[in-house]
């Protein structure tokens, strides 16, 4: 039995690799008015700017499959984040456009069933009627390329690569802000990757690498903090190693594969995968997760748990706290470390700190009266709050 629910509930995380979340809404068609069922954005972090598609310079959520509408009766297909925005002197020249369309939606009654290169076809046509601009257009194309390459429509993927390329050349060639350059140098770059025009990739990421990305209406955080980013990719990049290899999406076959070798794997053995640097982020939230399945071993669990609470990724912390919260008063040892996450916690993870340390219960009472003490307003605030709990 507990075998199936590993399994089961290995199966349900693999769908959910991204490690984000979507909730249902119902919004209006604004073509013809049919009232639809569309999923929006539930919760992500700045992890989505690591994940694989990063090489083709496209990121979460236009990788993902809810993330382009369509319209249950007229067809109208678009961005999430276009749906409602459509301009009212365009709905004519939609109607017209959409009228020859016709998607087949005869085994699903959702939109995100309808396959992505379906949809894709579709909504190409209707910003072409939105007549929309060139950078929208260069990453319209390679949005289009990365569904396609993933539905094995190779050709399609290449030709609308080949689009994005061209564009990406003439909004360079065209840039009347020569600071956002390196942006688009890495762009034009990506593409001759992907073509297999490694050589001509190469000399893009390196003439790239020469230039400082500044943008005159962003704050100068931004743009110090942007510049390093693509530095950081384009070095992936010129150094092609493992992550940034020719045929370069192997994020999700290289997190199955190392989720295949927990199945072999002892707690000890879990446990040492979950602390490796090497360990994707999903894999080690899939591990914190599964341990709470191996309640005998409790003594063993403490130390994935505290080494979950010290990892800089929120999520990461807030599995490890949920599991120390379920051990309950064998967490005590964690009891400082517990403390002491207060002072640099988010909101969100000091509501899991608190739990846990109200789960320990009385032995906590010391170091909290301790915690009154410290310099730290954050630890104090919250000491003072479990304390208030814990002798009611």
């Amino acid at each position: 039995m507990k075998t199936r629910m590993i399994l089961s509930f290995m199966a349900c995380f693999l769908l959910n690799l991204g490690a984000t979340t979507w909730r249902p809404i119902e919004a209006q068609c604004p073509v013809c008015e049919e009232k639809n069922e569309f999923a929006s954005i539930g919760s992500y972090g700045n992890y989505i700017y690591q994940w694989p598609s990063k090489f083709q310079y496209i990121y979460w959520p236009l990788t993902d499959a809810h993330v382009l509408y369509s319209c249950q009766k007229c067809y109208l297909t678009c961005y999430m984040w276009d749906f409602r925005r459509i301009p009212k002197e365009k709905i004519a020249k939609l109607k017209e456009v959409l009228s020859s369309e016709k998607i087949n939606r005869e085994d699903t009654s959702f939109y995100r069933d309808i396959p992505m290169t379906t949809r894709l076809d579709v909504a190409e046509k209707v910003y072409k009627a939105l007549e929309k601009t060139p950078d929208f257009w260069c990453t319209f194309y390679r949005t289009y390329a990365y569904h396609h390459d993933s539905a094995g429509e190779y050709e399609k993927a290449k030709q609308a690569r080949k689009k994005a390329l061209e564009l990406a050349q003439k909004l360079i060639a065209e840039n009347k802000n020569p600071g956002t350059d390196k942006e688009l140098l890495l762009i034009s770059g990506a593409m001759h990757y992907f073509l297999e025009n490694e050589d001509l990739a190469k000399k893009e990421f390196e003439k790239a690498l020469r230039l400082t990305y500044s943008e005159p209406q962003r704050e100068e955080s931004y743009n110090k903090g942007f510049d390093a980013y693509l530095t950081e990719l384009l070095t992936e990049y010129i150094n092609n190693d493992e992550k940034a290899s020719p045929l370069r999406e192997k994020g999700k076959r290289l997190v199955r594969e190392q989720l295949k070798k927990l199945e072999s794997q002892t707690v000890e053995e879990r446990i040492a995968t979950l602390q490796k640097e090497t360990t994707f982020l999903t894999v080690k939230i899939y591990i914190l997760r599964e341990l709470s399945f191996f309640e005998a071993q409790d003594e063993k669990l403490l130390p994935a748990f505290v080494y979950a609470l010290k990892h800089k990724n929120e999520e990461i912390q807030i599995e490890g706290l949920k599991g120390l919260e379920k051990l309950g008063e064998k967490s005590a040892p964690a009891i400082s470390s517990l403390i002491e996450s207060f002072a640099e916690a988010s909101p969100e993870v000091s509501k899991y700190v608190q739990e846990a340390l109200l789960k320990i219960g009385s032995k906590a009472i010391p170091l909290l009266e301790e915690a009154l003490k410290n310099d730290n307003d954050n630890i104090k605030k919250n000491a003072a709050q479990i304390l208030q709990k814990l002798q009611k």
